[in-house]
């Protein structure tokens, strides 16, 4: 029974990634990895926010994706970032995206110029880094283990390079970024068979925006909406809704198009530390083999420039 659900599995993993563009002798299907929380660590979609916040900032998530199914995504990703004056912000994120036989693990920094714009600030960021991406062809499910075709596997290094603007108030953000500008090839050149088409990585462009307004005296909400667009893809749409409750505990719901709806809190403890949890329904064909997907997130805020407040009651969160 283990041996069939295993099988039936991969191919309702099969089936997601040929509902991608298939034309022209290409397969392309969405490369960035997701993530359900990423207002609570917006570096990992766009390097202007880059010393955004009142001092050091440090956010990790790790997503499991498709649980159920063997191989299925996994990413961890870890952003640092910080002011280094009025003007400045610089940051640093790393990233371990698995999927199936490939691996994808890279270092970014990143580079922020701030400056004042109306009654909020307008950031301007770039990074620049480089992922070590590896595919082991034995390790996948072959019927003869002697195809040559199916030997070793393949391992490069990929540099890139991304840019973004992000603007905000102290209640509402606009940001449009490409975190990944160079369409690099994932197999080598002198490997590649004469006429044959290539995989490589597509540029990915994504535009943010939202805002939050007071509900009663001791709650806020928080509308946002996320665009991703990609070569010869649909675009896809991300929309959600946050509830702060007493300035302490975010909980929120959200609609990714393409197959997935998610529930997720945060909640602040202390004026440092914030924990995490968001869970994603799978909604499409997938759904029947897959339990859905886990996302964990751990914050840590200090060195803030703000007055440190008398009262625990009187502290306000960032709100982006």
């Amino acid at each position: 029974m283990r041996h069939s659900r295993t099988h039936s599995a991969w191919l309702g993993l099969l089936l997601l990634v040929l509902s991608g563009t298939f034309g022209a002798g290409r397969l392309q299907a969405q490369q960035e990895a997701l993530y359900t929380q990423y207002l609570f660590s917006p570096l990992t979609i766009n390097p202007a926010y880059a010393g955004s916040r009142d001092g050091f900032s440090l956010a990790g998530i790790y997503r499991r994706q498709w649980t159920g199914i063997d191989n299925a995504p996994q990413t961890a990703n870890l952003a640092f970032h910080a002011p280094a004056g009025d003007r400045i912000g610089w940051g640093l994120q790393l990233i371990d995206d698995r999927l199936g036989i490939s691996t994808e693990t890279g270092a970014w920094g990143q580079f922020a110029f701030r400056i004042p714009a109306g009654t909020g600030e307008l950031a301007i960021g770039l990074s620049a880094g480089a992922s070590f991406y590896q595919i082991s062809l034995g390790d996948g499910m072959i019927t003869d283990p002697d195809d040559p075709v199916f030997q070793g596997g393949q391992q490069l290094w990929l540099p890139n390079v991304g840019a973004g603007i992000y603007y905000h108030t102290e209640k509402f953000y606009l940001g449009v970024a490409a975190p990944r500008l160079i369409d690099n090839r994932l197999r080598e050149s002198s490997t590649a068979m004469s006429g044959a088409q290539v995989a490589q990585q597509f540029r990915h462009f994504n535009a943010m925006t939202g805002f939050v307004f007071p509900l009663g005296e001791n709650i806020k909400l928080r509308p946002a909406g996320l665009l991703r667009i990609q070569q010869n893809q649909p675009v896809q749409t991300e929309a959600s809704l946050d509830a702060l409750f007493l300035n302490r505990f975010w909980l929120g719901a959200g609609y990714r198009s393409g197959g997935s709806v998610d529930a997720h809190f945060v909640l602040h403890i202390g004026e440092t530390l914030r924990l995490g949890y968001a869970y994603d329904w799978v909604v499409n064909e997938l759904g029947i083999q897959t339990g859905g997907s886990h996302e964990v997130l751990l914050g840590l805020d200090f060195g803030s420039r703000r007055v440190p407040v008398s009262s625990p009651r009187q502290f306000v969160p960032q709100y982006f």
